[in-house]
């Protein structure tokens, strides 16, 4: 993958953990007792892994081509980990 197609992966994937998390706080809100702070719980690391999915998002941008070639391999592995825990966050909810 190409610096290209990894910024329009990473923003397609961040707008689906945008639609997935607003349809979360729903549920949070519909919640009551300790399933309501477990819910809170895991969309508050769902927001954080989105967060920080979001700088690297930005620091992708920000680099140079040369650039990109030296953090391709860090950022997959650190994309592929982010992307686990939001997942096993909004599974907590299904």
């Amino acid at each position: 993958m190409d610096r290209k197609e990894a910024i329009e992966a990473m923003k397609d994937r961040l707008d689906r953990w945008d639609a997935q998390i607003d349809a979360l706080v729903k549920k949070v809100d519909e919640a009551s007792g300790d399933a309501k702070r477990q819910r809170r719980e895991a969309l508050e690391a769902m927001r954080e892994q989105r967060d920080k999915a979001e700088d690297q998002l930005h620091r992708l941008r920000e680099a140079s081509e040369e650039g990109w070639r030296d953090m391709q391999a860090g950022f997959t592995e650190a994309w592929t980990a982010m992307k686990s825990s939001f997942d096993r966050a909004w599974n907590r909810f299904s």
